[in-house]
Protein backbone atom coordinates (compact mmCIF):
# COMPACT_ATOMS: atom_id res chain seq x y z
CA UNK A 1 0.00 0.00 0.00
CA UNK A 2 2.66 2.12 -1.00
CA UNK A 3 1.17 4.06 -4.27
CA UNK A 4 -0.13 7.64 -3.67
CA UNK A 5 -3.76 8.72 -3.83
CA UNK A 6 -4.68 11.93 -5.29
CA UNK A 7 -8.24 12.91 -4.07
CA UNK A 8 -9.77 16.42 -5.62
CA UNK A 9 -12.35 17.96 -3.24
CA UNK A 10 -14.97 20.02 -4.44
CA UNK A 11 -15.96 22.04 -2.06
CA UNK A 12 -20.17 23.29 -1.25
CA UNK A 13 -22.15 24.48 1.67
CA UNK A 14 -23.35 21.72 3.00
CA UNK A 15 -22.81 18.81 0.95
CA UNK A 16 -18.57 18.09 -0.59
CA UNK A 17 -17.60 15.90 -3.74
CA UNK A 18 -14.38 13.95 -3.66
CA UNK A 19 -13.11 12.32 -6.46
CA UNK A 20 -10.28 9.71 -5.97
CA UNK A 21 -7.41 8.84 -8.97
CA UNK A 22 -4.48 6.48 -8.39
CA UNK A 23 -2.06 4.85 -10.64
CA UNK A 24 -3.72 1.49 -9.61
CA UNK A 25 -7.10 3.16 -10.21
CA UNK A 26 -6.45 4.32 -13.12
CA UNK A 27 -5.20 0.49 -14.81
CA UNK A 28 -8.44 -0.58 -13.17
CA UNK A 29 -11.03 1.39 -14.23
CA UNK A 30 -8.88 2.89 -17.38
CA UNK A 31 -10.50 6.78 -17.56
CA UNK A 32 -10.36 9.15 -14.76
CA UNK A 33 -13.69 9.97 -14.92
CA UNK A 34 -14.38 6.57 -14.49
CA UNK A 35 -12.68 6.68 -10.79
CA UNK A 36 -14.79 6.46 -7.63
CA UNK A 37 -16.58 9.48 -6.76
CA UNK A 38 -18.21 9.94 -3.08
CA UNK A 39 -20.45 12.45 -2.25
CA UNK A 40 -20.36 14.01 1.86
CA UNK A 41 -22.24 16.38 3.92
CA UNK A 42 -20.10 19.03 5.71
CA UNK A 43 -20.34 17.00 8.90
CA UNK A 44 -17.33 15.05 11.41
CA UNK A 45 -19.70 11.86 10.63
CA UNK A 46 -19.22 11.75 7.02
CA UNK A 47 -14.94 13.30 7.40
CA UNK A 48 -14.98 9.53 8.85
CA UNK A 49 -16.90 7.24 6.67
CA UNK A 50 -14.68 9.29 3.47
CA UNK A 51 -10.98 9.01 5.26
CA UNK A 52 -12.02 5.28 6.21
CA UNK A 53 -12.44 4.66 2.78
CA UNK A 54 -9.57 6.64 1.99
CA UNK A 55 -7.36 4.34 3.78
CA UNK A 56 -8.25 1.26 2.27
CA UNK A 57 -6.45 2.49 -0.72
CA UNK A 58 -3.74 4.31 0.57
CA UNK A 59 -2.12 4.95 4.36
CA UNK A 60 -2.52 8.56 5.21
CA UNK A 61 0.53 9.91 4.23
CA UNK A 62 0.04 8.56 1.19
CA UNK A 63 -3.01 10.35 0.54
CA UNK A 64 -3.17 13.96 -1.41
CA UNK A 65 -5.93 15.87 -0.91
CA UNK A 66 -6.59 18.47 -3.45
CA UNK A 67 -9.31 21.86 -2.82
CA UNK A 68 -9.73 25.39 -4.21
CA UNK A 69 -9.93 27.97 -2.22
CA UNK A 70 -13.99 28.97 -1.53
CA UNK A 71 -13.73 30.46 2.00
CA UNK A 72 -14.88 28.99 4.85
CA UNK A 73 -17.10 25.96 3.62
CA UNK A 74 -13.96 23.57 3.74
CA UNK A 75 -11.67 24.58 6.48
CA UNK A 76 -13.44 22.12 9.32
CA UNK A 77 -12.36 19.36 6.80
CA UNK A 78 -9.07 20.53 5.88
CA UNK A 79 -8.45 20.71 9.73
CA UNK A 80 -9.96 16.70 10.13
CA UNK A 81 -7.25 15.71 7.14
CA UNK A 82 -3.88 17.60 9.09
CA UNK A 83 -5.45 15.88 12.40
CA UNK A 84 -5.30 12.28 10.35
CA UNK A 85 -1.82 13.31 9.00
CA UNK A 86 -3.03 13.62 5.08
CA UNK A 87 -1.29 16.22 2.53
CA UNK A 88 -3.43 18.76 1.95
CA UNK A 89 -3.09 20.77 -1.03
CA UNK A 90 -5.17 24.29 -2.46
CA UNK A 91 -5.84 26.74 -5.45
CA UNK A 92 -7.15 29.19 -6.87
CA UNK A 93 -11.04 28.90 -7.71
CA UNK A 94 -11.67 28.97 -11.53
CA UNK A 95 -14.48 29.98 -13.67
CA UNK A 96 -15.54 27.03 -15.56
CA UNK A 97 -16.67 27.50 -18.83
CA UNK A 98 -18.50 23.92 -19.94
CA UNK A 99 -22.23 23.81 -19.76
CA UNK A 100 -22.30 20.49 -18.18
CA UNK A 101 -20.31 22.06 -14.79
CA UNK A 102 -21.35 19.22 -11.46
CA UNK A 103 -20.25 18.70 -8.27
CA UNK A 104 -18.66 15.65 -9.71
CA UNK A 105 -17.07 17.03 -12.19
CA UNK A 106 -15.16 19.50 -10.71
CA UNK A 107 -14.06 16.81 -8.27
CA UNK A 108 -12.89 15.28 -11.20
CA UNK A 109 -10.61 17.51 -12.92
CA UNK A 110 -9.42 18.31 -9.23
CA UNK A 111 -8.37 15.10 -8.25
CA UNK A 112 -6.20 14.54 -12.13
CA UNK A 113 -4.61 18.30 -11.76
CA UNK A 114 -3.29 17.06 -8.08
CA UNK A 115 -1.95 13.81 -10.12
CA UNK A 116 -0.57 15.33 -13.06
CA UNK A 117 0.79 17.70 -10.76
CA UNK A 118 2.15 16.39 -8.13
CA UNK A 119 2.88 12.45 -9.24
CA UNK A 120 3.58 13.33 -13.07
CA UNK A 121 5.57 16.25 -12.40
CA UNK A 122 3.87 18.25 -14.87
CA UNK A 123 4.57 21.99 -14.70
CA UNK A 124 1.68 24.52 -15.44
CA UNK A 125 2.40 27.76 -17.39
CA UNK A 126 -0.42 29.41 -15.61
CA UNK A 127 0.25 29.92 -11.85
CA UNK A 128 -3.26 30.21 -11.28
CA UNK A 129 -3.55 26.43 -12.51
CA UNK A 130 -0.84 25.57 -9.76
CA UNK A 131 -1.40 23.56 -6.71
CA UNK A 132 0.17 24.36 -3.50
CA UNK A 133 0.74 22.48 -0.54
CA UNK A 134 -0.32 23.73 2.75
CA UNK A 135 1.23 23.26 5.83
CA UNK A 136 -0.81 22.36 9.12
CA UNK A 137 -1.71 25.55 11.50
CA UNK A 138 -0.13 26.07 14.43
CA UNK A 139 -2.37 25.74 17.63
CA UNK A 140 -1.70 29.66 18.06
CA UNK A 141 -2.76 30.15 14.45
CA UNK A 142 -6.09 28.00 14.69
CA UNK A 143 -6.46 30.27 18.23
CA UNK A 144 -5.70 33.52 16.08
CA UNK A 145 -7.83 32.89 12.89
CA UNK A 146 -11.41 32.92 15.66
CA UNK A 147 -9.95 36.08 17.28
CA UNK A 148 -9.67 37.85 14.02
CA UNK A 149 -12.81 36.61 13.08
CA UNK A 150 -14.24 37.62 16.08
CA UNK A 151 -12.74 41.02 15.71
CA UNK A 152 -14.05 41.57 12.29
CA UNK A 153 -17.39 40.89 13.50
CA UNK A 154 -16.98 43.55 16.17
CA UNK A 155 -15.40 46.32 13.47
CA UNK A 156 -18.76 44.98 11.11
CA UNK A 157 -21.07 46.36 14.25
CA UNK A 158 -19.73 48.81 15.23
CA UNK A 159 -19.81 50.23 11.77
CA UNK A 160 -23.29 49.19 11.51
CA UNK A 161 -24.03 51.18 14.87
CA UNK A 162 -22.07 54.38 13.90
CA UNK A 163 -23.91 54.61 10.72
CA UNK A 164 -26.86 54.41 12.56
CA UNK A 165 -26.36 57.04 14.70
CA UNK A 166 -25.54 59.41 12.24
CA UNK A 167 -28.72 58.45 10.40
CA UNK A 168 -30.47 59.43 13.58
CA UNK A 169 -28.53 62.35 14.29
CA UNK A 170 -29.31 63.96 10.22
CA UNK A 171 -33.09 63.45 10.59
CA UNK A 172 -33.53 64.92 13.86
CA UNK A 173 -30.64 67.94 13.82
CA UNK A 174 -29.74 68.07 10.11
CA UNK A 175 -27.80 71.13 10.99
CA UNK A 176 -25.18 69.33 13.33
CA UNK A 177 -22.68 67.87 10.64
CA UNK A 178 -22.05 71.91 9.35
CA UNK A 179 -22.05 73.09 12.29
CA UNK A 180 -19.53 70.38 13.27
CA UNK A 181 -17.63 70.52 10.00
CA UNK A 182 -17.48 74.02 10.88
CA UNK A 183 -16.37 74.07 14.34
CA UNK A 184 -13.54 71.67 13.18
CA UNK A 185 -12.27 74.18 10.84
CA UNK A 186 -11.62 76.70 13.65
CA UNK A 187 -9.83 74.89 16.11
CA UNK A 188 -5.74 75.29 15.38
Amino acid sequence: MTSNLYVGIDIGKSRHAAALVSESLLARHARFQDCPVYFLDNARPDFEKLYSELCKLASPEHIHVLMERTGHYGFALEQFLYERGVQVYRMHVHKHLAKRKTDRRDAQVLALKLYNQVELGMHMADKSERVHKLSPPSETAMLLRGLVQHRLELTRETTRRKNKLVSIADELFPELSSIYYIEALKKP
